[in-house]
């Protein structure tokens, strides 16, 4: 087992400037908001060592809101940490995993803004820590939109990994997980980069290091669902209302 660390630290610009009044991962979703919609989804199957929530200490004010909707799913306030700006998805992770109770073990990297059902953490533990010698691994499903990450693969295995740029049909689903966090750390800390530092360049590094990444097969009944625009979130807000409804 191992420690999943959910990256929400953005400024959600994009949904402020539409008119959304709280934070994206707050916004309603199945019953209850984004974020606890997703780390419940994951929690069906798999228990975690501990469960990081990053969240920029400018949401503070959200936070009896945040902690009311993760009480719903067996959390608390201990597993909300604040932090500043950080410089992009792979930085926010990066202080995330300082702070798990186990550096040697897996960590599992997820944003707040795509919800995924129906993976399988037990397989991808073992392709994490048993006889593959993976130290990576990527989620992935088909898509088009050129906002995703997209990688080249074989059966198993990610061959090349870039942002935003359509290389192939199989794009990032956010979901990213990493032999152990000190591993993780050190490819990290290793990267020369002083704009946005994206997953992807963590993966490119290990990638370059000439150590194997894994990915996933495409199952038939996995969703993912993208709600990272105001768009986005709208029409599958109004899709999932509608199948309720009925």
């Amino acid at each position: 087992m191992g420690s999943l660390i959910i990256c929400m630290a953005g400024l959600n610009t994009r949904f402020h400037d539409v008119g959304f009044d709280v934070p994206k991962y707050l916004l309603p979703w199945r019953d209850t908001c984004i974020v606890a919609a997703i780390v419940a989804e994951f929690q069906k199957d798999y228990k975690f060592d501990d469960v990081l929530l990053l969240a920029n200490k400018r949401d503070q004010y959200f936070k009896n809101d945040l902690v009311k909707e993760i009480e719903k799913i067996g959390l608390s306030e201990n597993n909300i940490h604040y932090i500043g700006d950080t410089n992009g998805q792979a930085h926010t992770a990066y202080i995330g995993a300082t702070l798990v109770k186990d550096e040697h073990k897996p960590i599992y990297v997820h944003n707040a803004d795509t919800f995924l059902t129906n993976r399988n953490f037990k397989e991808i533990e073992e392709k994490l820590i048993g006889i593959t010698g993976a130290r990576a691994y990527v989620d992935i499903f088909v898509a088009n939109n050129p906002n995703y990450s997209y990688v080249k693969k074989d059966a198993e295995y990610i061959l090349d990994i870039v942002e935003k740029d359509v290389i192939s049909p199989f794009a990032s689903s956010g979901l990213y997980c990493f032999h152990s966090a000190y591993e993780y750390k050190g490819t990290f800390e290793n990267i020369n980069n002083s704009g946005e530092i994206y997953i992807a360049n963590i993966i490119s590094a290990i990638l370059n290091n000439n150590s194997p990444v894994m990915t996933n097969e495409l199952v038939k009944n996995q969703e993912t669902i993208v709600l990272g625009s105001p768009e986005e979130y709208s029409m599958e807000y109004t899709k999932w209302a509608l199948k309720k409804r009925n």
